[in-house]
């Protein structure tokens, strides 16, 4: 296996720092058709153009194992720590790791994620210095310098293959330019697309997002731009670069995607919709979810909406029949699988005076939950906050 090991951080940073020349737009693909099903054999116009400051010799990686462990990284109740838990158990879960990397890396964006079940990754600081890309054991070392950015670039989204081999990231390349979105698979690093360029114009809103993931199976790859002035747009392509569905939005278009088993399903305006076998349907209208996220054993998706008192309210939907399941009757925010049975989220309550209100005139109210989807109650949590769990969604 070859790999760039961070033997010195401030080394590689000083030597990333002098290969780089000023920060600059991405040159990928074409945007290609802008029907809702694009035709399978356009693809990438530059599928092996480097990025100037990608390590190289690019890191290879090896097939993980099966594991059958459940894990979290989080944070818990009164402590600052980020750990990793084993919740195969719930009602005897540990922590197993305690990581030396903060729970959130940049204001807006995390990175922090599983790769597989013993492995992490992360980006570093967007603080001026270059931006690498960690890859790193859960029990702290050594780490590998997956890629790297010229400052004042930086990586904002993140997805792993489920075998770990194969990495998927969005770049921002600097204010007014379009993102750059990579692959990076089996010794090569390419450029995708250029998305459109964006701005922090919702910047705090809860609406917008940028994301990138792969399909369960790795045949695909998605990547839905809702931050930009010029509008959304989602991309679905496979592994060798080809585009086979674009769909563009207008700022309040596409956005909030997650992948279930064989499909993509993202909100289109007020509307989830989903890709499937090359086509894009609407699994149910009139639903305006917020930060969906798949089980992982498939199936179903877990999301938060708002009601008109401005207050969250998570609930569940079935992606064969899309039928929807409301959780709990209190306002809570925030959800994510824990395991196919167990969910957890975060308490919300209206602000008061002297409160720093966030999304509609909302605060947290310090208190997590477990809900349990087969006896439907639910119970306090000792996880004050999730980054992710292992395994993801399929």
């Amino acid at each position: 296996m070859t790999t760039v090991r961070l033997v010195g951080l401030l080394g590689l940073i000083a030597l990333v720092t002098a290969s780089c020349g000023a920060a600059a737009p991405g040159r990928g693909a074409a945007s290609g058709s802008r029907s809702d099903a694009a035709s399978p054999t356009h693809a990438a116009s530059n599928p092996a153009e480097p990025s100037p400051c990608i390590s190289t010799p690019v890191a290879r990686f090896p097939a993980s194992g099966s594991s059958g462990r459940n894990l979290v990284i989080a944070k818990l109740r009164g402590s600052d720590a980020t750990v990793v838990r084993d919740i195969t158990n719930i009602t005897h879960a540990s922590t197993i790791a305690t990581l030396d990397v903060p729970f959130w890396q940049n204001s807006v964006f995390t990175t922090l994620q599983f790769v597989t079940a013993a492995e992490i990754s992360y980006a570093t600081p967007s603080d001026g210095s270059p931006n690498l890309l960690i890859r790193m054991p859960i029990s702290g070392g050594p780490k590998t310098v997956v890629a790297a950015t010229c400052a004042p670039s930086w990586i904002l989204a993140l997805s792993w293959d489920s075998a770990g081999q194969s990495a998927t990231y969005l770049i921002d390349v600097g204010s007014g330019y379009p993102f750059d979105w990579r692959l990076q698979t089996n010794g090569t690093n390419r450029s995708l697309a250029s998305p459109p360029a964006w701005c922090y114009c919702g910047n705090g809103s809860e609406e917008g997002a940028a994301s990138v993931a792969f399909s369960p199976t790795g045949q695909f790859v998605s990547m839905i731009d809702g931050l930009g002035h010029t509008g959304s747009d989602l991309q679905i392509r496979r592994i060798d670069g080809s585009l086979v569905a674009e769909s563009k939005g207008s700022m309040s278009g596409v956005t909030m995607g997650v992948w279930s088993r064989d499909a993509f399903y993202f909100r289109d305006s007020g509307d989830v919709r989903v890709w499937r076998d090359g086509a894009i349907t609407t699994l149910r209208a009139g639903l305006a979810w917020l930060r969906p996220k798949p089980s992982p054993a498939g199936g179903q998706i877990v999301f938060y909406t708002r009601g008109s008192d401005g207050l969250a309210g998570v609930s569940v939907i079935d992606t064969k029949t899309g039928a929807v399941r409301r959780l709990s009757d209190q306002a809570r925010i925030a959800p994510v699988f824990l395991s196919s049975r167990y969910i957890w989220y975060q308490g919300e309550r209206l602000c008061t005076a002297g409160d720093q209100c966030v999304f509609n005139h909302t605060v947290l109210t310090g208190k997590t939950y477990i809900y349990d989807l087969t006896t439907g109650s639910e119970s306090e949590s000792v996880i004050a906050d999730v980054a992710d769990v292992w395994p993801h969604g399929s």
